[in-house]
């Protein structure tokens, strides 16, 4: 495959204006290429300004309950073995979605306000840069394809797997010859789905 992917760069140098990038997405925990995952190529760093946005907020970001999750999934574990206890579990089970629920809806005003600006900010960072931003989605070996022109740039691609969320945020010096890029686990921040 990485013969391949080489081949595809030098095809793509000959063929365009611009430098290319071949962006390949792996799956976190197992490796394998993630197909119809969006890419985006960014001018600008995404993260720098929610980052940015976070710190300047009013109020801190609700807290995960991480024991909370797991004491959920415990129980939807047990639930599912179909225990004696399963009515009771059933109930306390009940309680800790109604408890997860709630830090949910905290978490998402909180993200509304907190990032109601981001837009904005995205919009004024891609225009001071003078460069405009692209999209693709991998295909079924887990590649997507751009061409820019040389400078920094940065990856943002995004996948939820079916306990995690996956985000890559990863910048990229574009020079005169293409690039390949990896989006591994090692370059990933992880957060629990809720």
């Amino acid at each position: 495959m990485r013969a391949a992917t080489i081949a595809l760069v030098l095809l793509l140098a000959a063929c365009d204006d611009g430098v290319p990038l071949v962006v390949e997405v792996r799956h976190p925990r197992t490796g394998q290429p993630l197909a119809d995952v969006p890419v985006r190529l960014l001018p600008y760093d995404r993260q720098r300004l929610l980052d940015s946005l976070r710190q300047a907020a009013p109020q801190p970001e609700p807290l995960s309950p991480p024991d909370l999750l797991a004491r959920a999934r415990s129980l939807e574990r047990q639930l599912a073995a179909s225990n004696p206890a399963a009515d009771s579990l059933a109930r306390v089970l009940a309680a800790v979605r109604h408890e997860l629920d709630r830090w949910r809806a905290a978490h998402r005003a909180w993200s509304a306000r907190t990032f109601a600006a981001f837009d904005s900010l995205a919009r004024s960072a891609a225009d001071a840069s003078g460069r405009i931003e692209q999209a693709d989605t991998t295909d079924a070996q887990g590649r997507a394809i751009f061409r820019a022109e040389p400078g920094r740039w940065w990856v943002y691609a995004y996948f939820v797997g079916p306990d995690s969320a996956w985000t890559w945020t990863v910048p990229v010096d574009l020079a005169a010859r293409p690039r390949r890029l990896v989006l591994t686990r090692a370059l990933a921040r992880a957060q629990p789905v809720w």
